[in-house]
């Protein structure tokens, strides 16, 4: 089964996955509205305004799988 950040990555454009430390963001689209929608975890996911444009974002806690892979690799 596949990750939110991995359907972000697959079906989003690359301007539209952020990060900060293990929080992945995704601008709201149709796209990631439908992800968040089917997240088994969707009751912490969170939205906010860009502060650079104004523009609606999800922060999703916990979901940016590149910091969990390069902290397993140490």
């Amino acid at each position: 089964m596949k990750t939110i950040y991995e359907k972000a990555t697959e079906k989003m454009h690359p301007n539209e996955v952020s990060n900060h430390e293990s929080d992945l963001y995704i601008k709201k689209t149709p796209i990631s509205d439908a992800l968040v929608e089917k997240y088994d975890f969707k009751s912490i996911v969170k939205i906010f305004h860009c502060q650079e444009n104004g523009e609606l974002w999800y922060d999703i806690p916990f979901a940016f799988d590149p910091f969990w892979n390069k902290l397993n690799k140490k």
